[in-house]
C-alpha cells in the first residue's frame, strides 16, 4: 500500500531566498516590490507502508 500525504503553506510575508553562498537573489516582499506578496507552497510525498508480511 502506499500512502500519499500533502501539505499547502501559505504565506503573506512574501518569498526570502535561502543564504548560501554567492546568493545574490533578492526577497519578493512588500519592502522590495512596494506591494503585498502572498506565496502559496505545496509539497506532496508519497512512501511506501508496511503492513506487516
Amino acid at each position: 500500500m502506499e500512502r500519499i500525504s500533502s501539505t499547502i503553506q501559505i504565506s503573506d510575508t512574501g518569498i526570502v531566498p535561502g543564504a548560501g553562498v554567492g546568493n545574490t537573489r533578492k526577497e519578493l516582499s512588500i519592502d522590495t516590490l512596494g506591494i503585498p506578496v502572498i506565496a502559496i507552497r505545496s509539497s506532496n510525498s508519497c512512501r511506501k507502508c508496511s503492513n506487516g508480511k
